[in-house]
């Protein structure tokens, strides 16, 4: 066990998001989560608690649905747009360390311009995230990537890239708007089982 660790030090890139330290107790602030439910799952609820729940880090959240008309905490910029170029740009203005978390909502909703979809489509996809998260990386933040489902019940365009570099992934269901809870399953994380979680 290294010393750090006998002494309770933290790393200067690790970090923990109240919502999360459930399944994750410290992560590298340079990963990839990978939440993602069908329709009404609560994932945009989810991400936006986590923002309310963590006033101490920012936030960048890209709403790619124009569906978030406003977020009335300080520490979250709202960025409404899904084109890629306008995403990848406003991103890269940004300084190193400036930014905690980017939380894109939602990946599925990630085109170009010119974007039809066709079988290049999914290839298209994936060019994206590689640009985003490697520019997380070099502004040294977490990507939050929230995923709708596909016809099959899978993640959607869960590709090789988004595979081998998320660090941890959640399956969001069982969304209570009445008492304000969401089922987390961990399909990629420390702890494996599923928790209400209630906010």
């Amino acid at each position: 066990m290294s010393l750090s660790k006998i002494l309770g030090i933290k790393k200067e890139n690790e970090i923990t998001y109240k919502l999360l330290n459930e399944f994750i107790s410290n992560f590298n602030k340079n990963n990839l989560i990978h939440i993602y439910g069908g329709e009404e799952s609560g994932k945009t609820t989810f991400a936006l608690k986590l923002t309310e729940l963590n006033p101490d880090k920012v936030f960048i959240y890209i709403d790619t649905y124009y569906s978030v008309t406003n977020i009335n905490n300080e520490n979250v910029i709202l960025l409404r747009n899904n084109n890629i170029n306008v995403i990848y740009d406003f991103l890269n203005k940004i300084d190193k360390n400036m930014c905690d978390c980017v939380i894109l909502d939602a990946y599925s909703n990630l085109l170009n311009e010119e974007d039809k979809w066709n079988d290049k489509t999914y290839i298209t996809m994936e060019d994206n995230l590689k640009k985003i998260y490697s520019l997380c990386v070099k502004k040294n933040c977490t990507l939050i990537l929230l995923n709708t489902l596909n016809g099959k019940n899978k993640p959607f365009n869960k590709n090789n890239y988004l595979i081998a570099n998320t660090y941890a992934e959640f399956l969001l269901s069982e969304y209570n708007h009445i008492n304000n809870s969401i089922l987390i399953t961990p399909i990629k994380a420390i702890n494996t089982k599923s928790k209400r979680i209630y906010f």
